[in-house]
């Protein structure tokens, strides 16, 4: 039997107002339970509404990451005819394709694609810029600003304007409003938040060219000379005879058909492919060319023959120039995804670096006084100078279309100094004119009393010729990447050809000792220098006797001759004129190779054209050349100016035997100028990949890489 509570317990729990029955314990637990099943509601409904922001959020970012790699694609130039697009404005190609991309993946509306394209932040919805590759990068873009990425190892967008040079990813900005909240009624004052969703891609798409003859074209004397003056220090005699011993023409035939890649060279220089990617901070120092030389012919190893590999350690081992070799200057920035690729013929290579071992400390370059004995001896003197004002470019690896501050390869500027000292034909030249004038005019001299005045030239007659080569230039027009139909890649090139002005004119001062740099002369401005005057005065002759001045007989007025000799100074232009870019015929034969200098995240494997100095396979249009050589010859006229009156201003004989005899005279002089322009000029210019009047465009290989995605960093407030 159940014990029922006490009258005392009873009282006590009506003083507490505790129910005293049980049915009144049933009521609160019902309102206990409706509270809870409130909470859980609300529970419920805040899952529902945070996993529908989530996946708002997924489907955002889907999209941002599926259309920045359409947008990739375009701005490479893979899906837009080879040509990067990289302009971002409202209806663009970039645009349109980043805006029906997001559509694809927004239930195919375009309303709904344009209604998320509102940009982040003052970003834009579609930006392009560019993106570092290495930890804490810094870059100048074209404007000249310096952008520099946080060194915390992650990768970061910088937007640039739509016609920078250094465009390289394309940035998708998108935002949109969450869903509306499932139980409103239950969060009174919620507000739907806003979701932001970023996508950066980029695709590699880049094609390798350069242009040069690669063929040297001198005997072995005189390249074996250049290549001592390029490799010796000043006056190292010792060096030079080391150089000119080593036969070095015979064996530059297997020197030009070796490629060094940016590995390579790196390895030789003692510095990684990272920093050659900086070469403002590059510069390889004293002994300038040993240790590259024989770092080169360790890197390259069993790649090429003994007697190259022989070649490049004798060479170093003549080299003692003190100078630094500025590697940076020559090379430019290097993408590190070519560093296993060949990129520039090693005679070119070493020329190159040879001729930056005469920079002076302030950057400029000095002239190379070339050691060529051009001398002809009792009639004239001459030096030559060559002056490499830029050094060759060459196109590693760059994207198509994007102008020649980017995406150009250029021959070396070039200036070839000619000064010939005649001041030893001077002796000659009075010597006949005097005795031409004594011979014809001592009769009359005698009989008439005519006043004779000749003027010769100034000692010496100093002649001097300069070349200046403008550079000849490639660029990549297009790259069209490889697809399911066209498996090679296809590489649309253009050139324009070196440009030659030859200016001619006479100069002051003396010329430096055979081999030695110096100051080039300066020539003087003028097209006609006078070598001689004449002057003959018949107007008071005496036709009888002339006698301390006084005339005794008839005194007549046979007129005046004035006669002035001028060597005649032309300027010439030898070339293509407008300097336009002419299209070449595309390059469609490509091998894949491995990239044994891949990168991560790089594509293991490259396309190698076809004709390319490392390639198994020859091109019918790989290299390829437009123009012509031009030969050039300079025929320096010899020309008279005459005033005469009267019998002695018809004396048209003497002019005739005076002006034979100053031509027989210069001669040799006007030989020795074109001696040097046809033979020395041509071949200099060759020995360092250039031909005036026409360029040689030789296409290496293609990197081509799937779109990928860099980062997803939102971008921040401006």
């Amino acid at each position: 039997m159940k014990n029922k509570p006490s009258r005392q317990v009873l009282r006590a729990r009506s003083r507490a107002g505790l129910s005293t029955t049980p049915q009144r314990q049933r009521g609160a637990a019902a309102v206990f339970a409706a509270i809870a099943l409130i909470a859980m509601v609300i529970s419920m409904l805040l899952a529902i509404n945070v996993g529908r922001l989530y996946y708002a959020k997924r489907d955002l970012q889907k999209q941002a990451t599926l259309a920045a790699l359409a947008g990739a694609a375009i701005g490479s130039g893979c899906s837009s005819g080879g040509v990067p697009t990289t302009d971002t404005s409202s209806g663009s190609t970039l645009w349109n394709a980043v805006k029906a991309a997001i559509a694809a993946n927004n239930g195919n509306s375009n309303a709904a694609a344009a209604a998320v394209m509102t940009g982040i932040n003052g970003a834009r919805a579609v930006e392009v810029g560019w993106v570092n590759d290495i930890n804490g990068q810094s870059f100048k873009d074209d404007a000249g600003a310096t952008h520099t990425v946080t060194a915390d190892g992650a990768r970061h967008f910088v937007a640039l304007p739509d016609t920078d040079s250094h465009i390289r990813a394309v940035q998708v900005n998108l935002a949109t409003t969450a869903p509306a909240t499932i139980g409103a009624s239950f969060f009174p004052g919620a507000a739907s938040p806003l979701i932001t969703a970023s996508a950066t891609a980029e695709q590699r798409a880049r094609g390798s060219f350069y242009l040069g003859t690669g063929v040297a074209a001198l005997n072995a004397g005189l390249l074996n000379q250049l290549l001592g003056t390029l490799l010796c220090a000043p006056g190292d005699t010792a060096c030079q005879k080391n150089i000119i011993a080593l036969d070095v023409a015979s064996a530059f035939s297997g020197v030009a058909k070796v490629n060094v890649s940016l590995g390579q060279l790196a390895t030789a220089a003692g510095v990684s492919v990272q920093d050659l990617s900086n070469p403002l901070t590059l510069n390889t120092t004293t002994p300038v060319l040993n240790k590259l030389l024989n770092g080169l012919a360790s890197s390259l190893g069993s790649t090429v023959s003994t007697g190259v590999s022989s070649l490049l350690k004798n060479l170093a081992a003549a080299s003692t120039n003190p100078n630094g070799v500025p590697l940076g200057n020559l090379l430019g920035t290097v993408d590190t995804i070519a560093a296993g690729v060949p990129f520039v013929d090693l005679q070119t290579l070493i020329l190159a670096l040879g001729e930056a071992a005469t920079a002076s400390p302030d950057g400029s370059v000095k002239p190379i006084a070339l050691p060529i004995n051009l001398d002809i001896p009792n009639v004239a003197i001459a030096r030559v100078f060559l002056n490499i004002g830029k050094p060759p470019k060459f196109a590693d690896y760059v994207r198509a279309g994007q102008g020649c501050d980017a995406s150009c390869a250029e021959t070396a500027e070039i200036s070839l100094f000619v000064r010939i000292q005649a001041g030893q034909v001077l002796t000659g030249l009075k010597s006949a004119i005097n005795g031409l004038l004594n011979g014809l005019l001592s009769l009359l001299g005698g009989v008439l009393g005519l006043g004779i005045n000749i003027t010769i030239a100034p000692n010496p007659i100093n002649i001097g010729v300069d070349v200046n080569v403008a550079q000849a230039t490639a660029r990549l027009d297009k790259l069209q990447c490889p697809t399911a139909n066209t498996p090679s890649p296809v590489a649309s090139l253009s050139a324009t050809t070196a440009l030659a002005s030859v200016n001619l004119g006479t100069f002051s001062g003396t010329l430096p000792a055979v081999g030695t740099a110096g100051i080039v002369p300066p020539l003087s401005s003028g097209t006609l220098w006078p070598v001689a005057e004449v002057k003959l005065d018949a107007s008071h002759a005496c036709v009888g006797l002339s006698l301390l001045g006084l005339c005794i007989g008839v005194p007549l007025n046979l007129g005046t001759s004035d006669l002035v000799v001028n060597l005649g100074l032309t300027n010439l232009t030898a070339g293509m004129p407008g300097n336009a870019f002419q299209p070449l015929s595309d390059i469609t034969r490509f091998t894949q190779q491995t990239n044994t200098g891949a990168q991560p995240g790089d594509p293991t494997y490259y396309y190698l054209a076809d004709g390319a100095p490392s390639s198994p396979n020859t091109s019918p249009v790989n290299p390829q050349t437009i123009g012509s050589p031009l030969a050039l010859q300079l025929n320096l006229a010899v020309s008279t100016k005459e005033n005469g009156s009267g019998l002695i201003g018809a004396l048209i004989g003497l002019v005739s035997n005076l002006v034979n005899g100053i031509v027989g005279l210069l001669q040799p002089v006007l030989d020795l100028l074109n001696v040097t322009i046809l033979q020395l000029l041509n071949g200099v210019l060759q020995l360092l990949g250039v031909q005036v009047g026409s360029a040689t465009v030789i296409m290496d290989g293609v990197i081509v890489a799937p779109p990928s995605l860099v980062t997803s960093e939102l971008p921040s407030a401006s």
